[in-house]
């Protein structure tokens, strides 16, 4: 039998894919099927609107709230998870209900009607005169492996929409520690981040949109 001598270069070769077997194992241990979407349909999960508000001031007119911006990554019904190296990747067998951005849009609009802060609220491009807009941009929305976490970071701004001219603006940040690495938990932490972040969101434009309309109460006009 001859025995063929490996080259340095196969041997670093051989560990690397050596490496790169083990990650994806750990990764499957942990709820992550990274590699594909191959198998039974996936299950969908949405993220719960706000509820029991009190206290908060209301304004007397219309509030518009547009689908926020976001990186492209984000801009789909796939959950994303931020590995190593920032690599992106998303957890198949599991989506949203929807595009994350519209899903966010549904989830706000729904929390601020539930906070009964103004008479109509309504998704960007209802006609609806003297009102407000509340847009964004969604900065993270994702899993984040080396942290054991789900970060949700949103930039959000209160505009004019008459007169297009921003108002106000702020960023909202919440981390939640994940329990496991389980797709159950992971929506359950995104959940949690969301309901902050959107509790946040909803205090902080009823607060804005009363001190705009008593600084200028003639606006309709």
């Amino acid at each position: 039998m001859t025995i063929i001598p490996r080259t340095s270069a196969q041997l670093a070769n051989q560990a690397r894919h050596f490496t790169a077997a083990v990650l994806c194992l750990a990764l499957a241990a942990c709820g992550f099927n990274l590699l594909g979407d191959g198998g039974p349909p996936a299950r969908l999960f949405d993220i719960s609107p706000v509820r029991n508000f009190s206290g908060l001031p209301h304004f007397e007119g219309n509030l518009l709230v547009a689908e926020f911006e976001s990186h492209r990554y984000m801009d789909t019904d796939r959950i994303a998870i931020r590995g190593r190296n920032n690599e992106i990747q998303y957890i198949a067998g599991v989506r949203w209900s929807d595009r994350a951005p519209r899903m966010i849009q549904t989830m706000l609009i729904t929390s601020l009607e539930r906070a009964e802060i103004t008479q109509i609220v309504a998704r960007q491009g209802a006609e609806i005169r003297g009102a407000l807009l509340l847009e964004g941009e969604i900065r993270a929305f994702e899993v984040r492996q080396d942290d054991e976490s789900v970060l949700v970071r949103m930039q959000v701004t209160l505009v004019d929409a008459t007169r297009l001219k921003p108002l106000a603006a702020r960023v909202v940040e919440v981390e939640s520690p994940l329990s496991s690495m389980d797709a159950i938990s992971v929506v359950g932490a995104f959940d949690t981040a969301m309901q902050s972040v959107a509790r946040t969101i909803v205090e902080w434009t009823a607060s804005g949109a009363a001190a705009q309309a008593q600084n200028s109460p003639n606006r309709d006009s």
